[in-house]
């Protein structure tokens, strides 16, 4: 994706926050795309240029569909960047991730469960304590009674939060995961 003048990230954000329908949906899909296909430094302007709290709106009032794709972006925001995950956590995305996990919607359920992996896997200490306060209890159901492929996700987010974490791992268990993923905790504890 080629890179774009500081101007236009801005006028974007703008957009997501006053615009029309449709300029809000060109903006949304735009900030997904550049979330996946742009440069670190293209990612961090998004984030500087308000772009997260539009969108964890999008992600607790918006449709469904959506909602999927609000995580996603915010899961492609957070990749690799401890200051960009802060900001998207201290933006209050925790509660309607948490949310999502308890919907019907098996893709809802996946994306939320592998965004919050995404924001635990930046490596700080205190920003994984704070994502795992409100995600551990839930993590741990779905890893219990979803569908596979929320399984696989929930041992992913899991690994991220109990990594260098004795008591996170302990706690995990205690949660029940040690029946649900047995072979997990073999793993990790090797």
């Amino acid at each position: 994706m080629a890179q774009l003048p500081m101007s236009f990230i801005p006028r974007l954000v703008a957009l997501l926050k006053e615009g029309s329908e449709v300029d809000r949906e060109r903006a949304f899909h735009t900030f997904g795309e550049m979330a996946y296909k742009g440069s670190e430094e293209q990612k961090t302007r998004m984030v500087d240029a308000g772009v997260v709290p539009p969108l964890v709106m999008l992600l607790k009032e918006g449709p469904k569909g959506d909602r999927e794709l609000v995580a996603q972006t915010l899961a492609n925001l957070a990749a690799d960047s401890v200051q960009r995950s802060a900001q998207i956590v201290g933006e209050g995305v925790m509660q309607p991730l948490v949310a999502m996990m308890q919907e019907n919607s098996v893709r809802a359920k996946e994306f939320a469960v592998r965004t919050v992996g995404y924001l635990a896997g930046c490596r700080d200490e205190r920003l994984i304590e704070q994502i795992s306060i409100c995600s551990l209890t839930p993590l741990v159901a779905l890893l219990k009674e979803g569908p596979t492929v929320v399984k696989e996700a929930a041992v992913c987010t899991l690994t991220c939060l109990a990594a260098n974490s004795d008591r996170r791992c302990a706690e995990i268990v205690t949660l029940g995961a040690s029946d649900a993923a047995e072979g997990w905790l073999q793993c990790h504890s090797a």
